[in-house]
């Protein structure tokens, strides 16, 4: 029941909606503020209504994780949609320590690797996923809004968010490795 209802959630086209009349007509700043906070939003109310429903931390994690998913590959939204928003707001019902673990390694990326937003993003994903499920489940539990049971559901939500975000963006990262090949 709730991935279904994350899907459902996560595919609403908001850009659609927003444009009205015009479909490809280009957003305006107050709109594309309008949109990210909506996509922060819709995992959220879906992980809430995980819980309240079943009351546990599985049903949290499918609703927000199915419903970031499929914000990030939506066909209605013709596939444009990078996931970062919808990713964020389902960590952040369920594990906020991937927020403080990906903002790490974004950082770090962004400052040894180079000043380049891609390949921070790319060192955040990927340390985030590396990291993890390494991390004890005492530092884990503390960050926790809901608590697990096991540590298998954190670390499989994790790597599901990670890899929606990857894969997502590899044409970006592919971009950038690209241009830094060129260049020597």
């Amino acid at each position: 029941m709730m991935p279904g209802l994350g899907a459902l959630c996560g595919a609403i086209p908001f850009e659609d909606v927003l444009r009205k009349s015009q479909a490809f007509a280009p957003l305006s700043k107050n709109q594309k503020i309008i949109i990210n906070s909506l996509a922060f939003c819709i995992p959220i109310i879906a992980g809430l209504i995980g819980y309240g429903v079943f009351g546990t931390f599985s049903a949290i994690a499918l609703g927000s994780a199915s419903s970031a998913l499929f914000h990030t590959f939506n066909p209605f939204a013709r596939f444009r949609n990078k996931g970062f928003w919808s990713a964020t707001g389902a960590a952040i019902i369920t594990s906020p320590f991937l927020i403080i673990l990906f903002a790490i390694m974004w950082l770090t990326g962004y400052g040894v690797l180079g000043k380049q937003k891609a390949i921070a993003m790319m060192s955040g994903i990927i340390g985030t996923a590396l990291l993890s499920p390494t991390t004890p489940a005492l530092i884990l539990n503390t960050f926790q809004i809901i608590p697990f049971t096991e540590i298998a559901e954190h670390t499989l939500f994790a790597l599901l968010l990670c890899m929606t975000l990857f894969i997502r963006n590899l044409d970006d990262i592919r971009h950038i490795i690209q241009q830094n090949t060129d260049k020597e």
